[in-house]
Formats: structure tokens, C-alpha cells, sequence
């Protein structure tokens, strides 16, 4: 099989894992944990928190002040290159203002707020024997002059139709055995 994963800078022509079992994460967050996140709290978000067998990636989410975008960004595909071309498992990484959204009404009704979200810029793209599986772009909407190329900062509204569909508590407590972890 031929596979090729492309989101911002970083790629891999390795499959990962699904769902991500729970050693590579802990192996991937050993690793990862020895960046500099003094400035940031780490939390495992989405899926895998409520049911990690039924997920095919990793959410993790940085929330806290930024005071160095570019840091940011490192952190970013730091933690993004580790996943997939280390320990095998799709680490998808963003930073939060908050991470409220976890705990928001999924009943269908009109409550959404607004949340500051920064991916990694660029093309997303997956690709299997060449046929294109998956395809995305990521651009900022808010302009900022800190902000480097290969961040994207957008405002997201919570919670998303896919949060609205899956009818769940994304991470929220104590829906199932898991609650949203914070790492650090």
C-alpha cells in the first residue's frame, strides 16, 4: 500500500495505528513532555478521553498564554512529527483559549459560543495508492502581524455540527471511564 500525510510542514509515508493505543500515547507524551510547556496546560480532548477503541486519532489541545508564536508553532509540529513518524499514532494539535467547549449542550439546540482555535497552516492532505482520501486547508482568517505563515488562527464555533451529530460529551464528566485529562 502506498500512503503519503501531509498538515503544514510535516509528512510521513507511514501508516499509524487505529485506534492509537494507549502505550504509543504514553510513549508519545514521555517524548513530548521534555519540550518547554511551561506556558501551556496539555489536555488529551475529543474521542479518545470517552472512547478510545472508536477513534482513529489523538486530540490534543494547548491552552494558555502565547507569548511566542513561534514556540507555538514548534510545539506544533513537534508534537505532530512525533505522533506520526515516531510512535505511529495521528496526533491531530491545535491551541484553545479554553477548552469550555468540552461541556457545552450537545442536545441540538441554538447554544454555540465562540472559541479562539491555531492549527498548523497549510495543506492537509492523505493520500492512499494515490487516490486522495482526505483534503483540507488551513488558512488564518484573523489577521495578525505576530502570527507567523504556518499558523493558522481562526475562531470556531462550539459546538461543531460533527459534536451536534456524535450526541456526546466530548471529554466531558463523567459520561464514560475517561474525562478530559490534562497532562500537564
Amino acid at each position: 500500500m502506498d500512503f503519503y500525510y501531509k498538515t503544514g510542514n510535516i509528512e510521513t509515508t507511514k501508516p499509524w495505528i487505529t485506534p492509537p493505543p494507549i502505550e504509543n500515547v504514553n510513549k508519545w507524551w514521555k517524548e513530548f513532555s521534555k519540550n518547554d510547556l511551561e506556558d501551556y496546560k496539555v489536555y488529551i480532548v475529543g474521542k479518545y478521553p470517552i472512547d478510545h477503541q472508536n477513534t482513529y486519532d489523538l486530540d490534543i489541545c494547548l491552552t494558555g498564554p502565547i507569548y511566542d508564536y513561534d514556540k507555538l508553532q514548534k510545539l506544533l509540529e513537534i508534537g505532530t512529527d512525533l505522533g506520526i513518524n515516531k510512535h505511529d499514532i495521528l496526533v491531530d494539535m491545535c491551541w484553545y483559549d479554553n477548552i469550555n467547549f468540552c461541556w457545552y449542550p450537545k442536545d441540538k439546540s441554538n447554544f454555540t459560543r465562540n472559541h479562539l482555535r491555531i492549527v498548523l497552516a497549510g495543506q492537509e492532505i492523505k493520500k492512499i495508492n494515490n487516490e486522495v482520501i482526505y483534503e483540507n486547508y488551513f488558512k488564518s482568517s484573523l489577521k495578525d502581524p505576530n502570527i507567523p505563515e504556518g499558523l493558522a488562527m481562526n475562531i470556531i464555533i462550539f459546538p461543531t455540527v460533527k459534536h451536534k451529530n456524535y450526541g456526546e460529551d466530548y471529554g466531558a464528566i463523567p459520561k464514560k471511564e475517561f474525562s478530559i485529562i490534562q497532562l500537564k
